[in-house]
């Protein structure tokens, strides 16, 4: 019996394929249509061979990936490498015993749990190096097209054969083509995605296994000098250090395209794997779509949404509903590059209602240098909605955004639903004529929330820079600051460039920074204020001996001679 599908046409005259088993049989053994080299029998459609078919159908598909030389050799030479990284870590142990005898001039129970957190904390550089090598060995051995069950050529000639004239022959062999030709025209972000994991793990591996180890024995033995009896425990606290909070390397795969999305699998996705997913003018479809994806790449832990609409999108809703529900996400990023329509921003934001987020670690919204303002009260309900006290990091950056009073204030309130934050990061700065619009009052209500983390908070960035400020607004930070015991935040950075913010301002900032028991990193930015010496001077002699200080203070009202006595008392002052 002979069979012809109609659905797969030569695109030049739209007639059926027939693929033959042998050229001789061509009027026996017709059994399905095919594109590529072929011949054209008198009277008949064109006429492929099934073995140059199938050589067709499987040359390898652009996701097919074949590592580099470098990282073959990077995996092949780890362990002569990895002796070299033993040797410093060794090294870096060894100062740290030579310390301890130092230390136990002091008391001698507190100078061995010093040495032995720091010990213990410099080998545990080595699960690193490991980690980066089984991620890099890992991808060396992905397989793509095995991993999609991609059907081999003789698996192909097998069930051809196994089948000949069954019933069953026309759709396995239209479903089998299907599949292999979206995979050989998969799109190039696909395509190139395993050779960008390889080269993320590979400078991955190379860096940590040549990074240099910090060697902190002199700054323990200078603290210890001369707070030992009064502040050893607190000594501890600054050492130790929140792997949660250290700086995270991703490798970054963009999708634009409902189909890109459908094209991707859970093993090609790796835990340092961060996926953009473009959002821009999509139909309902392509929205259900895309809201399947989602639910079905359950190792996506990194989803950042890049907000690309225009006044026609629709369904929007579908993969608001999705992501809410994505309950193994741990980073979740909202980004915004131009202007948001305030209608397609509720459509999308007012469905992350009851959502199902338990494990999420980060939150973060970039705004910076869009129009977003009449979308706020969207995008605050949202916030305040996928908060929990789970999420340790936020991040909320409305630089350049024309954010208003209420704005700040709807955002600050969001923040509320947040209960163990470690670190956050608050930029509402303005820069030159397009500056934003807080002013005291805004301020307060966007910061009213921060003391709730007094336990947990161990970063804390805050940047309002030419905004409408005044004195006030650093009154009412230090009263909403200082009403709680701050006992884990060591940094801070805050910058009031650009306010009238005069020399009581700086004796209200210099009164909150006092009351940090730990603080050992600190920058200020104060240029262009009306900040004179004495309330420089004020801020300086609140800090304690172990706090590391960075401040600015440009186009103020403070000279160089002035800044000179100073300058010896901080890391950095620059006038």
């Amino acid at each position: 019996m002979d069979f012809e599908f109609p659905q797969l046409l030569n695109p030049t005259d739209n007639e059926p394929y027939i693929l033959v088993s042998e050229q001789k049989d061509i009027l026996n053994s017709k059994l399905l249509t095919a594109r590529h080299i072929c011949q054209r029998v008198q009277g008949q459609s064109e006429v492929v061979v099934i073995k140059d078919f199938l050589q067709d159908l499987t040359k390898k598909s652009a996701l097919a990936y074949t590592p580099d030389v470098e990282s073959e050799q990077l995996v092949q030479n780890f362990n002569s490498m990895h002796k070299v990284y033993q040797n410093k870590v060794q090294a870096q142990v060894d100062q740290f015993k030579k310390l301890n005898t130092k230390l136990q001039k002091g008391y001698e129970n507190a100078c061995n749990n010093v040495v032995s957190q720091l010990v213990e904390g410099v080998q545990g550089e080595t699960e690193n190096v490991e980690k980066a090598y089984q991620a890099l060995r890992n991808v060396l051995k992905s397989d793509p097209e095995q991993e999609a069950s991609i059907p081999k050529p003789t698996e192909i000639v097998d069930k051809i054969s196994e089948l000949r004239a069954a019933p069953e022959l026309p759709d396995y062999l239209f479903q089998t083509t299907k599949k292999l030709r979206a995979w050989r025209a998969a799109p190039n972000e696909l395509c190139v995605w395993n050779k960008t994991k390889e080269t993320f793990y590979r400078n991955n591996l190379e860096s940590t296994l040549n990074q240099q180890l910090q060697d902190r024995s002199e700054i323990a033995l200078k603290f210890w000098n001369q707070q030992i009896q009064r502040l050893g425990d607190q000594f501890l606290d600054i050492l130790q250090e929140d792997t949660s909070l250290q700086q995270q390397n991703f490798v970054s795969l963009n999708i634009e395209t409902a189909e890109a999305f459908g094209l991707l699998l859970n093993t090609m996705i790796t835990p340092e794997a961060r996926v953009v997913l473009h959002i821009g003018d999509f139909n309902i479809a392509d929205c259900k779509s895309i809201a399947e994806s989602i639910q079905r790449l359950t190792n996506i832990v990194n989803l950042s949404i890049k907000w690309n609409v225009s006044n026609k999108a629709q369904g929007l809703s579908h993969i608001a509903q999705a992501i809410g529900q994505a309950e193994q996400l741990r980073i979740l990023t909202f980004e915004f590059t131009s202007n948001v329509q305030a209608n397609l921003a509720k459509e999308f934001f007012t469905e992350f209602k009851e959502v199902k987020l338990s494990n999420l670690e980060e939150v973060n919204i970039v705004a910076k240098q869009s129009n977003v303002n009449s979308a706020v009260q969207h995008i605050a309900k949202a916030l305040k909605s996928v908060g929990s006290a789970t999420v340790q990091r936020v991040q909320l950056n409305f630089s350049q955004a024309q954010i208003d009073n209420k704005s700040a204030q709807l955002l600050g309130e969001a923040l509320s639903a947040y209960k163990g934050v470690k670190k956050l990061n608050l930029d509402f700065s303005g820069f030159s004529l397009n500056s934003n619009n807080i002013k005291d009052d805004g301020f307060s209500g966007l910061i009213q929330n921060v003391p709730n983390f007094s336990s947990t908070l161990i970063e804390l960035i805050i940047n309002v820079g030419r905004n409408q400020l005044t004195d006030n607004a650093l009154q009412n930070l230090n009263k909403q600051f200082q009403s709680v015991k701050w006992s884990a935040l060591k940094s801070v950075n805050i910058s009031v460039h650009y306010n009238k913010i005069t020399e009581e301002g700086a004796r209200k900032l210099g009164k909150f920074l006092h009351s940090l028991p730990i603080l050992v990193n600190l920058q200020l930015n104060l240029n262009s204020t009306e900040i004179k010496q004495k309330g420089l001077s004020f801020i300086i002699n609140q800090l304690g001996p172990q706090v590391s200080a960075q401040i600015q203070a440009k186009q103020s009202g403070i000279s160089k001679e002035e800044a000179g006595e100073l300058q010896e008392k901080i890391t950095s002052l620059n006038i």
